[in-house]
């Protein structure tokens, strides 16, 4: 009796793997951009001049940079 239990509850776990790793249809996500907030402090700059020179659109990186001249870290954003 033990043994019939075994061997159908290895049955069932075989089963139950292989349905879980059926491979589905790829779907299309969207990519959305990276979003970076910027402020005028110097050591920021280069990733303004790495998005103007294009460079993360090289590397198929979409970066969406935005100033904050309120230091919205202060206000928890």
């Amino acid at each position: 009796m033990l043994k019939l239990l075994r061997y159908v509850s290895i049955f069932l776990i075989t089963v139950c793997l292989l349905f879980a790793c059926h491979a589905s249809s790829p779907t299309e996500f969207k990519r959305l951009p990276l979003k970076v907030q910027f402020t005028s402090f110097i050591g920021e700059y280069p990733g303004i001049i790495a998005q103007e020179k294009g460079f993360f659109k090289a590397q198929g990186v979409d970066v969406e940079l935005y100033a904050d001249a309120c230091h919205g870290w202060l206000r928890g954003y």
